[in-house]
């Protein structure tokens, strides 16, 4: 209950600063300077999906490769080393 009080205040508060970004994007495109603004918003929105859907990739991937590893490796005995009969 505790972290509600916590969170809910702050989720508030975020949302309405995310709300603002797409309005003053959109105000600044009608200026010439804006213009290059919203290309620039655009384009950084690009690189971070891009890095986001590469890193959950990568990780899977790996996570896979790791798997596919692990069980192609023949199984192991049970840690017990058998020794030749030695000769009395």
């Amino acid at each position: 209950m505790k972290t509600a009080k916590i969170l809910a205040p702050s989720l508030w508060a975020l949302s309405s600063a995310c709300l603002a970004c797409p309005f003053c994007t959109a105000g600044l495109t009608n200026s010439p300077a804006g213009r290059g603004f919203g290309v620039g918003v655009y384009y950084s929105i690009l690189v971070l999906l891009a890095v986001f859907f590469g890193m959950v990739g990568f990780l899977v991937f790996y996570l896979v490769r790791e798997a596919r590893r692990e069980a192609a490796m023949p199984p192991q005995g049970s840690g017990r080393q058998e020794s030749a009969p030695t000769k009395a």
